[in-house]
């Protein structure tokens, strides 16, 4: 990464920047290159949400930062001379809609593995190895309990619908 890029520094949950690394390349600092494309909507979300200020901006001290290079438009063309920051509200929309893609994709994941016929183990095992979850015990009963409960959501919903067209 040259100096001249644009960048910004966000702090986000490990899960969360497995889920970055998963989706976007990186560059020789490990740097997330942002793309911006329909075809990859959170970069979309992620880009909209930096600002810039003349002057340094004082942050927090952070658990797990990511850096995350911000491509060069022509809107922020200017940027390039200025300090980038990400404002505390939006670092929290940013993780609120980074969870979000990361559970619906999850969902997805099991869902089609469940659909082929693979065991839960093993859909386990692939979803963490895909995307790049270590492999303990915490991670792997963690999984264990979501998919646990997506199935007992859509057990009560067929549930629902034999009662409703049994009382009917």
């Amino acid at each position: 990464m040259k100096e001249t890029d644009p960048y910004i520094t966000i702090d986000l949950p490990n899960h969360l920047i497995d889920f970055l690394h998963h989706e976007f390349k990186t560059d020789e600092t490990g740097a997330i290159i942002l793309e911006t494309s329909k075809r990859k909507p959170i970069g979309l979300f992620i880009n909209s949400m930096w600002e810039s200020s003349d002057f340094p901006v004082k942050r927090l001290p952070m658990d797990n930062p990511i850096r995350i290079r911000v491509p060069k438009t022509d809107w922020g063309a200017s940027a390039l001379r200025k300090f980038l920051f990400v404002p505390k509200y939006k670092l929290e929309m940013i993780v609120i809609h980074l969870q979000a893609a990361f559970e619906l994709r999850r969902e997805r994941f099991f869902y089609e593995g469940a659909r082929k016929g693979y065991p839960q183990k093993l859909i386990i095992e692939a979803f963490m190895k895909e995307y790049g979850r270590k492999k303990n015990s915490q991670n792997f009963d963690q999984l264990k309990k979501m998919d646990y409960r997506n199935r007992d959501y859509f057990v009560r919903e067929i549930n629902r619908e034999i009662q409703s067209a049994v009382i009917q």
